[in-house]
């Protein structure tokens, strides 16, 4: 699902940024966010490997925070997200 920012150019989306993009209506903390990502690989939607090892529980949730900055990132970077 392809998105297209103010200056009209066209933004990937990965399965990441779908989930969170579905989530950001302005009320959803980033633990909540944090939340859906950890749900979405607990329920084996979406997995979080490493040089095609998926990791432990307790490397995903380091994973999933740095994804989180990431993608919080580059959604600010495009204009997507405002205060």
């Amino acid at each position: 699902m392809p998105l297209v920012d103010e200056r009209h150019r066209v933004i990937a989306v990965d399965d990441v940024a779908r989930v969170l993009l579905l989530r950001l209506d302005g009320r959803t903390e980033r633990r909540d966010l944090l939340g859906a990502l950890t749900c979405e690989v607990r329920e084996g939607r979406m997995s979080i490997a490493v040089d095609g090892e998926e990791l432990d529980t307790a490397r995903q949730a380091a994973a999933l925070e740095n994804l989180l900055d990431y993608h919080l990132g580059t959604m600010a970077e495009h204009g997507l997200l405002f205060e």
